[in-house]
């Protein structure tokens, strides 16, 4: 497709045509190159200033008159000079352009570390107070409980816990932990430390986000009718003078109930944890691979402290090393025995 350029219109503009052949022109301006006549008609345009015509030729075709005028070569090459100005203007441009940090060039750093933005920072590093990521996300790597997730399939897989079965109705479960499963400081990984871990739990309440995942664990939850109740005196002296005996020694009297269920997670050995369920539950292995049921190491005394940096014992691939306003590190566990993943 070939442009051709009038010089002015019946209104005194000028107007660029479509031809697909320049038959009938003649001379100078059979010569001249499409792309400058429409580069100059362009310029024109924009500063207003028509060139005088110096002659011009009447060409129908379909119906159609088109103006034809004669263009000076020193108006050609100006135009020329012009386009091509603003095409190396424009690549000067996009040559300055700086890349972003995040979409352009990355440097690699030198050292073997893991740099991950999870939306923000950790600012809880124990299992019981975790709530949601990013503070389960360093849970999980820091402690390991009886299980872990596949991270393809989702299923349980072997973590502190070598293997596990369950009973035939799947309300009693036991699971074997690794002899050689320790803590940051060097001690082992035991059943008795699950038990604790999982009433320390309990005993927060409302304070641990994730306690109800507990609630199937047989005395985890005892009911009210299962605890000893003091009878109120008056109700107590009806009663003893109903059956003919004096009030006064059955004052503040207790009501004979069955005894509150014992917890139903024990400690069958070191390396051996039973678990006892109130209504049957075939994915248990996969529900203990939440991050509420990870092992902490902490004194009695301070249970119902919330774990702290820096000074948090852990079990898992991780470690705390450091805590910053932008940034947390976590360093690969140094103790032998420590499960790297």
């Amino acid at each position: 497709m070939a442009f051709a350029l009038s010089r002015f219109q019946s209104d005194g503009l000028p107007m660029i045509e479509n031809t697909s052949k320049q038959e009938g022109l003649s001379g100078q301006e059979g010569r001249l190159a499409p792309a400058c006549l429409f580069t100059s008609a362009y310029f024109s345009m924009a500063s207003g200033v028509y060139p005088r015509p110096r002659g011009k030729r009447v060409l129908k075709r379909r119906d159609q008159v088109i103006f034809f005028g004669w263009m000076s070569k020193q108006r050609i090459m100006v135009a020329c000079l012009l386009l091509l100005s603003l095409l190396i203007a424009e690549a000067g441009c996009f040559l300055k352009t700086e890349s972003s940090p995040f979409y352009g060039r990355v440097v690699v750093p030198a050292a073997q570390e893991f740099r991950w933005s999870d939306g923000g920072l950790p600012q809880v590093f124990d299992p019981a107070f975790a709530a949601a990521p990013p503070d389960t996300d360093a849970v999980r790597a820091m402690f390991e409980g009886l299980t872990d997730y596949d991270p393809q399939t989702l299923k349980p897989v072997p973590a502190v816990a070598t293997r596990w079965e369950s009973s035939d109705d799947s309300r009693v479960w036991t699971f074997y932990l690794r002899d050689d499963a320790r803590w940051s400081t060097g001690e082992p990984v035991t059943a008795k430390d699950f038990v604790r871990s999982w009433q320390r739990t309990l005993k927060l309440g409302e304070q641990a986000p994730h306690t109800d995942l507990l609630s199937n664990i047989v005395g985890a939850r005892p009911s009210i009718a299962s605890a000893p109740v003091i009878a109120p005196l008056e109700e107590a002296a009806k009663k003893s003078e109903s059956h003919g005996r004096p009030a006064e020694e059955h004052k503040g009297a207790v009501l004979n109930l069955p005894p509150a269920q014992a917890f139903g997670a024990e400690a069958v050995n070191d390396h051996v944890l039973r678990v006892h369920l109130q209504r049957p539950n075939a994915n248990f292995p996969a529900l203990v691979a939440h991050p509420v049921f990870r092992p902490v190491k902490i004194a009695d005394e301070d249970a119902h402290k919330k774990l702290v940096a820096p000074h948090i014992i852990s079990n898992g691939a991780f470690f705390l090393a450091k805590t910053a306003s932008d940034s947390v590190m976590l360093e690969r566990a140094r103790i032998i025995g420590t499960r790297r993943r």
